[in-house]
C-alpha cells in the first residue's frame, strides 16, 4: 500500500468496513487523550502541521482513484476531532461531548460546511471536517464557561 493511502486512511482504519468515519474520529480522540492534550496552546501548531501532511497524503491518494471523497480517507475525521478538543482539559465528559458533537456536525454538514466539502480535491475532503471541529470547539468553550 502506498504511504499516502496509509496516512490518508490513518494506518488502514479507513478500510474497516463498518463506520470508518466514526473510527477515524475515535482515533483522533485517542490521539488527543494519549498525547495532544499535553501540548497546551502548542496543539494548534501541531494540528496545522498534521493538516499539511493530511492534505498532501489525501491529494496523492485521490490521484487516479476517480473518487472525490472516499470513505476510506479518515485523516479528515482525525483532524476534525483534534480541532474539536484542542487545548481543552482532558476530562471525559468534555471529551465524550466533543466526540458526539463533532460526529453530529460532520454528518449534518451545516452551512457553510456543506460549501467547504465542495472545494476541489483534498481541500474539500479535509476542510469540512476541520470546520465541524471548529463548531464543536466553540460549543465546548461555551459549555466550559457555564460548567467550570
Amino acid at each position: 500500500m502506498k504511504v499516502s493511502r496509509v496516512i490518508a486512511s490513518v494506518f488502514g482504519i479507513g478500510y474497516i468496513p463498518a463506520l470508518p468515519g466514526t473510527l477515524g474520529s475515535l482515533a483522533g480522540l485517542l490521539l488527543y487523550a494519549a498525547y495532544f492534550h499535553r501540548l497546551g496552546g502548542a496543539v494548534w501548531g501541531s494540528i496545522a502541521a498534521l493538516t499539511l501532511v493530511g492534505l498532501f497524503a489525501s491529494h496523492k491518494a485521490l490521484q487516479g482513484s476517480g473518487e472525490t471523497d472516499p470513505s476510506w480517507i479518515v485523516i479528515d475525521e482525525l483532524l476534525g476531532m483534534l480541532v474539536s478538543l484542542a487545548a481543552l482539559p482532558l476530562r471525559w465528559p468534555i471529551v465524550l461531548l466533543g466526540f458526539c458533537l463533532f460526529r453530529f456536525f460532520d454528518i449534518i454538514k451545516l452551512f457553510p460546511l456543506n460549501r467547504l466539502e465542495r472545494l476541489p480535491g483534498a481541500w474539500g475532503v479535509l476542510l469540512d471536517d476541520i470546520g465541524a471541529g471548529l463548531y464543536t470547539w466553540f460549543i465546548l468553550q461555551i459549555f466550559l464557561k457555564f460548567t467550570s
